[in-house]
């Protein structure tokens, strides 16, 4: 069962590929990781440029990414300081998923300030990780610990999950391309308010990335259902590292079938 480290080790974007099994969500892989093999496709450029960094994403999930995965790239716009690129991503030739990447470096600026918000958890291993039989393939990947909100088909009055998330082994993987497929880790916070299993998915995430990433074996991770109605809800993301600090946060659209 690959980890994150060992499937990118072999992957070879040139040709196309069929991640494993514990990588899939039901008929499809995992939302997180299709993001991070989109950004993966165009690291090595991206590496190559001094003080260039991934600011923001907007993903679209549009379609099913299971089998013969390819990603097709190119360059949006390109100024001083920043660079926008639009990868796609096709599974048996037919479009899956559409992601505009914006890489950025840092401009000297009077103006900083720091309103972002915190969470008073305890540390991950007061709490126990979440195994469960009818969970996705793809969370055996990750070491998921419950840390506060609700917790999925409890029927609950407030969709908000917290957990602690670290991935089992993402060693010598670019610390950008290893978040994304992190920071999708929690079912959509809807779900606490199930009573009942249900058919779920992700539809979009928009994210934006605060801080360069620096290593951190443990993130803190929270998502919170604003509005749901008609089929759909619309929820917040977040995700801090282990010292405290809010490093990304982001929006998703999530489709409902109850």
């Amino acid at each position: 069962m690959p980890y994150l480290a060992e499937l990118i080790k072999s992957i070879n974007f040139n040709e196309p590929f069929t991640p494993p099994s514990n990588w899939f969500q039901g008929r499809t892989v995992y939302g997180g990781l299709s993001s991070a093999l989109a950004l993966q496709s165009i690291i090595a450029e991206i590496e190559s440029e001094q003080n260039l960094r991934l600011r923001s994403a907007q993903i679209a999930f549009i379609g099913v990414m299971a089998e013969n995965l390819e990603f097709k790239s190119k360059l949006l716009k390109q100024s001083k300081s920043s660079r926008w690129y639009q990868v796609d991503g096709f599974s048996n030739g037919e479009l899956g998923l559409s992601v505009t990447f914006l890489f950025t470096q840092d401009r000297a600026s009077q103006i900083a300030h720091d309103f972002s918000p915190s969470q008073q958890v305890k540390s991950p291993e007061h709490y126990q990780r979440l195994q469960h039989p009818l969970a996705p393939a793809s969370l055996a990947n990750l070491d998921l610990r419950p840390a506060g909100g609700s917790m999925p088909v409890s029927g609950s009055y407030h969709p908000e999950l917290i957990a602690w998330i670290k991935h089992l082994d993402d060693d010598g993987v670019n610390p950008y391309v290893s978040l994304l497929a992190l920071a999708d880790g929690l079912p959509p916070a809807a779900m606490t308010t199930f009573s009942e299993f249900a058919p779920i998915s992700s539809m979009n995430w928009n994210l934006d990335i605060l801080r360069p990433i620096e290593q951190s074996e443990w993130h803190l991770i929270r998502s919170y259902s604003l509005f749901a109605e008609h089929g759909y809800s619309y929820q917040q993301m977040q995700l801090w590292d282990q010292n405290g600090n809010l490093i990304l946060q982001g929006t998703q659209t999530v489709a409902i079938y109850l």
